[in-house]
């Protein structure tokens, strides 16, 4: 419900919105924010002016306020000096006299200057005329005569002056002033030290007066009053110099002087009036006296200055304050003002930019790129935009691309299946031959089955003289193996003549060694041990040659066994195929008569095969009508998305690129064209395609895209694995014995060299060995979110 009430609240200014174009809207914003913000700039300077006048009006209030406390000053030294002339008629204190006249005279006309320069509120129109005419007559010597009236008078103007001097600050606002230590400040020079000053000059003067004749007891009743005023201001002084100094304004240098100077006045005059007798010289006094004047004067002086160098500080402080304030909304002013255009030429920039592209793409133009730099929401939508369209031209390049793809196969299919028909037909006349072919074989069965029923008669009888002679040769066998066994017995028993003739020949040799050692007596016996090693010599002799007959012998006998055994066995092998010859015999004349019954029913069935291949045929006229009509779908779907210009090329410009190369081959040479297609950034490397040509070593020929790789074998390609390497090789090389045609393959990224699925469209040159080609883009797929292979697949190749 609530978001219903929002809804209904925000429709009147969602419908003025969308009805205003960009300039204006962003117009009516700035019409909308910049009156508020016009207006806090108006309020903040306009209250920075008046705290700056403020401090201005109080500077200069207290520039008059100063002015008149000085001329208050001149007006109590000008009565000391008239009592002192009145008294003494000195020419010095004459011309002590004038000259403050004549101060008090510039004075005047340094207030009415002062006066001019201040704006009318300040000016004291309203009183200061009369004081002024007052003031011109004192400096101009017109005085009362008589001496009471004289002090009274300069006592009611220097009186006056000093109420003028607080109106001035009180109208100024220096009284009421925020800041304590500036309060401090006027409070001391306005309302405390004029006052002391004045009780200063009293004592002063009146001293000066009854010093110079007879003291009455209550004038000297009268200076100790005024004695006690003193102390009291010494003592009123010292709280308000250190609340100057808390507040922050410093430590007053003549204060400290003042105050013991004004103490010690205080003091003098007690010791000169509090007695009896009254004795004391005019001139130390009236130089103490003029000490301390001077002090206070000077203490004045610094407080005024002081209080004017905090409120000038204020006033500059001010002055920095609105200059700063101005400056920083003027610098916000500028800067909204250069954020709102720049925000309005970067949002009209970024719409227009949009807005481009949107209309490239509803014109069919998918090669503008769109760029908005930044990371807002207009970057990001041209970000999405640039997207869309190299999508959207990856997937028209892919319907392109697929369109040639499926018309050249729908055209190989449509041929196909005319040869298919022309086949079948052709095997339907094979199958009526082969009908006649099995009737003949039929009755070749049958002869084959009566001669093999001979056959199996005749082997029957070879079968039994054949196991005749087997028992035959089995008996030569057992007489061989007698004889073999006599030859081994009469070896032994020669081995045993032999080992005796060994024997005794040993024999003989011990008797004739016995018969040498006997002399004489053995020499019969010697005779006889050498006619029995003579005949033991006989005997070995016999005994070897007698072994040499028993060797060959069984050699003989062993090789008569060994042919009488191969004699056997080949009885045995013979008889055993007799009795095989005999069994396939029997089975091939039981097969045979089988056989004639299957060959029936292969009949039947090759007349089945009949009617089914005249059958295929039928569904091959089918095949091809609906392969010239899924081609010429193909081809209107090719024409459909023709007028869309793409930012990578197709199959069909990579064919119609590779056929160039080959017509620029033709022109130029092989070497030629080889050197023109690996010059960098030419005409054979555009929009994603490029030629390459490999030559019978396996190495890149030529490479258009990256020329570095001429030279460079197929398999060493950073971006291809051996196994895809070889296989593209493979693949281009079968297609290149067809003619030309048609291979998928992952290769090279022309410009991140890195592995993408393309197709290329390969011809052969006039040398077999080489093979040229065109490859193009296959990623429009990939882009829409198809998965990729797994593993490197091997070139499919398809024959155009």
């Amino acid at each position: 419900m609530e978001q219903i009430r929002g809804r209904r609240l925000l429709q009147p200014g969602m419908r003025l919105m969308r009805r205003l174009p960009l300039p204006r809207k962003m117009m009516l914003m700035a019409l909308l924010l910049l009156p508020p913000l016009l207006l806090m700039l108006g309020l903040s300077l306009s209250d920075g002016l008046r705290t700056l006048a403020a401090a201005d009006r109080a500077r200069a209030g207290a520039a008059l306020a100063r002015d008149l406390g000085d001329m208050a000053v001149l007006v109590q030294l000008h009565r000391t000096l008239s009592l002192q002339v009145a008294g003494t008629q000195s020419a010095e204190m004459i011309s002590a006299r004038d000259g403050v006249r004549r101060q008090i005279t510039r004075a005047l006309e340094h207030v009415e200057t002062r006066r001019a320069e201040m704006p009318e509120a300040l000016r004291l129109e309203d009183v200061w005329p009369a004081e002024r005419e007052r003031l011109q007559a004192l400096a101009q010597g017109r005085l009362p005569e008589r001496r009471a009236e004289m002090l009274a008078e300069h006592g009611a103007r220097a009186a006056r002056l000093s109420q003028l001097a607080w109106l001035s600050s009180e109208r100024a606002g220096v009284l009421f002033d925020a800041d304590p230590a500036a309060t401090l400040l006027a409070d001391l020079s306005v309302e405390r030290l004029p006052p002391w000053l004045e009780t200063t000059a009293l004592a002063g003067s009146r001293g000066i007066e009854l010093l110079q004749r007879d003291v009455m007891p209550r004038e000297a009743a009268m200076m100790l009053a005024l004695a006690d005023d003193l102390e009291r201001a010494a003592g009123t002084m010292l709280p308000r110099l250190q609340a100057l100094d808390r507040a922050g304004a410093g430590v007053l240098p003549g204060a400290p002087a003042a105050r013991e100077r004004l103490q010690h006045l205080a003091g003098t005059i007690r010791g000169i009036f509090d007695r009896e007798a009254i004795e004391a010289e005019v001139l130390p006094f009236q130089r103490e006296t003029a000490e301390v004047l001077q002090l206070l004067g000077q203490l004045e002086q610094e407080s005024w200055g002081r209080l004017d160098e905090r409120l000038m500080q204020r006033a500059q402080a001010q002055r920095v304050h609105l200059a700063g304030l101005l400056a920083l909304n003027l610098a916000g002013v500028l800067l909204t003002l250069y954020l709102a255009i720049c925000f309005y030429r970067g949002f009209v920039e970024a719409l227009g930019e949009v807005s481009a592209a949107v209309g490239a793409v509803a014109a069919g133009d998918l090669t503008r790129a769109v760029r908005i730099e930044g990371a807002d929401e207009m970057a990001e939508v041209g970000r999405s935009l640039e997207a869309m369209s190299a999508r959207l031209s990856a997937l028209v390049g892919e319907i392109r691309s697929s369109a040639v793809r499926i018309d050249q196969a729908g055209g190989q299919v449509s041929g196909g299946g005319d040869m298919l028909r022309q086949r079948t037909e052709e095997q339907s006349a094979e199958l009526h031959r082969t009908v006649g072919s099995v009737q003949q074989l039929d009755s070749l069965v049958g002869a084959s089955s009566r001669a093999a029923d001979a056959l199996q008669h005749l082997a029957a009888g070879l079968h039994g003289d054949a196991s005749t002679g087997s028992e035959a040769m089995q008996a030569a066998i057992g007489a061989m193996s007698a004889l073999q066994d006599s030859v081994r017995r009469v070896a032994e028993i020669n081995a045993v003549i032999d080992d005796i003739a060994f024997q005794t020949n040993m024999l003989a040799l011990n008797a004739s060694i016995e018969a040498s050692r006997a002399g004489e007596a053995g020499r019969g016996f010697a005779v006889v041990a050498g006619e029995i090693r003579g005949l033991a010599a006989r005997c070995s002799q016999a005994a070897a040659e007698v072994h040499a007959l028993i060797e060959a012998t069984a050699l003989q006998a062993g090789q008569s066994r060994g042919a009488i055994d191969e004699a056997g066995q080949r009885i045995e092998a013979l008889s055993s195929g007799i009795d095989q010859i005999s069994a396939r015999l029997l089975t091939l004349a039981e097969g045979s008569s089988s056989q004639r019954d299957s060959l029936a029913g292969v009949a039947a069935t090759i007349e089945s095969l009949d009617a089914l291949t005249r059958h295929n045929a039928e569904i091959a006229v089918q095949s091809s009508r609906s392969a010239g009509v899924l081609s010429t779908q193909a081809t209107v779907l090719r024409r459909s998305v023709a007028t869309i210009r793409l930012r990578d090329a197709t199959v069909e410009e990579a064919r119609e690129l590779a056929e160039q190369a080959v017509a620029r081959i033709d022109e130029l040479g092989l070497d030629p064209a080889l050197v023109e297609f690996n010059l960098p950034d030419g005409p054979w490397s555009q929009r994603g395609m490029f030629v390459f040509v490999i030559d019978g070593a396996d190495r890149f020929a030529a490479h258009a895209a990256r020329p570095e790789l001429a030279g460079q074998r197929v398999d060493e390609t950073p971006s291809m694995s051996a196994d895809a390497a070889d296989a593209l090789i493979r693949a281009g090389r079968e297609a290149a014995r067809q003619g030309r045609g048609w291979i998928d393959y992952l290769g090279l990224d022309p410009v991140s060299g890195g592995s993408i699925r393309k197709s290329a469209y390969v011809i052969a040159l006039r040398d077999e060995e080489l093979f040229l080609g065109c490859g193009v883009s296959r990623e429009g797929v990939d882009a829409f979110g198809a998965q990729a292979p797994a593993r490197v697949p091997a070139p499919e190749l398809e024959i155009a």
